[in-house]
């Protein structure tokens, strides 16, 4: 609909954004593989392909706030939504946080990794985003 509040966007996937991508992963710490990987003769349980193109799948959300106003109940929603991929991600994104919820996800995190899911919840501001991407 033009001139709607909201738009989808599409993007091109390209070296440099997937430069950018796993550049901003690594900033935040998430252990995430971004990009196809080509293997020749690769052995598997029961075959030995010629060539194999995969990647492992991830999902990454973003919830954006203009206070530091997150609450259990809908980051719980969020990382059920995420599903059964290889990796997730939720960032948490607002200009500014404070120190409770910052102790929060890192009690949030802590419970993920004893239930040996690989699902990461990070705390980063607008600025330290576009900081981040501007690399």
């Amino acid at each position: 609909i033009s001139g709607s509040l909201y738009t989808r966007a599409s993007y091109g996937y390209t070296a440099d954004n997937r430069r950018k991508i796993n550049d901003l992963l690594a900033s935040l710490e998430v252990s995430i593989e971004v990009g196809v990987r080509f293997n020749q003769q690769v052995k598997e349980k029961k075959s030995i392909p010629d060539l194999c193109i995969n990647q492992r799948s991830f999902n990454i959300f973003f919830e954006n706030k203009l206070s530091d106003w997150f609450h259990n109940g809908q980051i719980d929603g969020h990382i059920d939504a995420l599903g059964n991929a290889d990796v997730n991600l939720l960032v948490l994104l607002c200009p500014d946080f404070k120190t409770e919820t910052k102790i929060a996800v890192e009690a949030k995190n802590k419970a993920l990794k004893q239930e040996l899911k690989k699902t990461y919840v990070v705390c980063i501001t607008y600025e330290d985003l576009v900081n981040m991407l501007s690399k």
